[in-house]
């Protein structure tokens, strides 16, 4: 791993969606050889309900949330999906198996890019200042 100053980096767990902006983010872990790993991926499930994920998820024969963890996992993103029912977990493994072509990211590249779902009152920092 690269070494910045004298320290090396660890990885780094931020909230990673389709509707939330990490290009700082993913920029500077790819520059430092940092290591992503995305919580939230679904954008507490908000997502869920999409229209143009849903469109993705059809064209693909698959969910949502496959839409969303494979896209993440084409950014070289550690991905921790957040689920205890069996057949969720399975679908969630099975994202690996898609694979998302220009037409999809430009379409995801087209949702607002400010949704921060996971923001405790008193200890979050004032993010992007």
């Amino acid at each position: 791993m690269p070494e910045i100053h004298r320290y090396y980096l660890s990885p780094s767990q931020i909230e990673y969606h389709p509707t939330l902006d990490q290009t700082k983010m993913l920029d500077f872990a790819r520059k430092t050889g940092m290591l992503i790993t995305a919580y939230s991926p679904l954008g507490h499930w908000h997502l869920l309900s999409n229209e143009t994920l849903q469109k993705i998820a059809d064209k693909h024969s698959a969910s949502i949330a496959q839409i969303c963890i494979a896209r993440l996992l084409q950014q070289r993103c550690v991905v921790i999906p957040k689920a205890s029912a069996r057949e969720r977990i399975q679908e969630n493994f099975n994202a690996q198996k898609i694979v998302l072509d220009v037409e999809d990211l430009k379409m995801i590249d087209t949702l607002p890019k400010s949704h921060r779902y996971v923001t405790p009152p008193l200890i979050s920092p004032k993010w992007n200042e």
